[in-house]
């Protein structure tokens, strides 16, 4: 069964999801690039041992955030890569959900955009999808940055990418709020007040 002709997916720890992520997944559908956008958190990151909290927890956290453009099915909270049990590679996941739609246009981070090409095996996953990646309004070393890897991804993969602007950034990680959270700092500012009451609730990153 087709799930959309034109799939958005965004992966990633969301670890904890915040105002940055929903922004980048409003502009990523805004932008008519996709029919639809699965939202996926990875369960053992490539690049990390484990994540800061549990699955359940990031997953339930998503349903949260994203709670208004699920119910307007614009998205939806994939638990594919916590159901797998293993490492999170995006090859696998996009081999996987290839099958349900005509394209994918796979969401990154400027800095995951950066860094691309030495993904688990790299040539394949550029291969099985679009890179559409985030192009805030940075420095000029940045976006000059951004253009050269897209120009290598070209001359060396025969592959384009597409820069998805985005209006309101929220210029954070989920690694600062973390930080901020363990010392009992503000972080209403950048995260949805229904995830920020579960986190308090559940006593996570404390």
């Amino acid at each position: 069964m087709k799930i959309a002709s034109r799939l958005g997916i965004f992966g990633g720890t969301f670890s904890p999801v915040h105002k940055g992520h929903v922004g980048a997944a409003e502009a990523f559908i805004k932008s008519g690039m996709i029919d639809k956008l699965l939202i996926i958190p990875t369960l053992i990151p490539p690049h990390k041992q484990q994540a800061s909290v549990l699955a359940e927890h990031r997953f339930n956290m998503l349903t949260l955030a994203f709670e208004k453009l699920c119910s307007q099915e614009a998205v939806e909270i994939s638990d594919y890569e916590l159901q797998k049990g293993s490492i999170s590679y995006t090859v696998e996941t996009l081999k996987h959900f290839r099958p349900f739609c005509d394209h994918i246009k796979l969401l990154c981070g400027s800095d995951m955009f950066l860094t691309i090409d030495t993904w688990y095996h790299a040539n394949e996953l550029l291969h099985l999808c679009e890179i559409v990646y985030e192009q805030r309004n940075g420095s000029m070393e940045e976006s000059e940055q951004l253009a050269q890897k897209n120009k290598q991804l070209w001359r060396q993969y025969g592959v384009k990418s597409t820069p998805l602007p985005i209006e309101q950034i929220i210029n954070i990680s989920s690694s600062e709020i973390r930080e901020k959270l363990i010392h009992g700092e503000d972080v209403s500012a950048y995260i949805d007040a229904k995830v920020l009451n579960y986190i308090k609730g559940n006593h996570l990153y404390a």
